[in-house]
């Protein structure tokens, strides 16, 4: 196994955590569900596997590479910009998916909060995670 193909899958392993930690956290805030929150937060990581997978990979494979010649401090403000950006497309893309799939098109005005809280909270996980890789002086 490459080290190339060690880290896609660390990433991939890693988003899939904070994907459903992010989820869980969501269920038991909102907490109005009748559903028990671990059940329904592992509902809402498999219908966002479609993104958080690809996502994960893609940070597994390059994020070592790109962060490598950086400082701590930069690098963990290239890793905050990269999660961020990517929770901010995940969360629209998943209320959109959440309002078409349960054909409720109001649910779409929960598109920005959920693509900011996500993409703060994908920020800081990635940030943390380029701590790892940056250079350590």
């Amino acid at each position: 196994m490459t080290e190339r193909s060690k880290n896609i899958g660390l990433g991939m392993a890693a988003a899939l955590v904070a994907a459903f930690a992010y989820s869980l956290l969501i269920c038991v805030l909102i907490a109005a569900m009748d559903a028990v929150p671990v059940k329904m937060a592992a509902y809402f990581v498999l219908l966002a596997l479609w993104f958080v997978l690809p996502t994960g990979a893609l940070f597994g494979a390059y994020l070592p590479r790109l962060l490598a010649p950086l400082s701590r401090t930069r690098g963990m403000r290239k890793g905050f910009l990269w999660g961020a950006v990517a929770g901010l497309g995940c969360g629209i893309l998943w209320a959109f998916q959440l309002s078409v799939m349960f054909r409720d098109i109001t649910m779409m005005s929960s598109a920005v909060s959920f693509g900011i809280t996500m993409g703060i909270y994908s920020g800081c996980c990635v940030s943390v995670t380029a701590l790892k890789y940056s250079n350590k002086s």
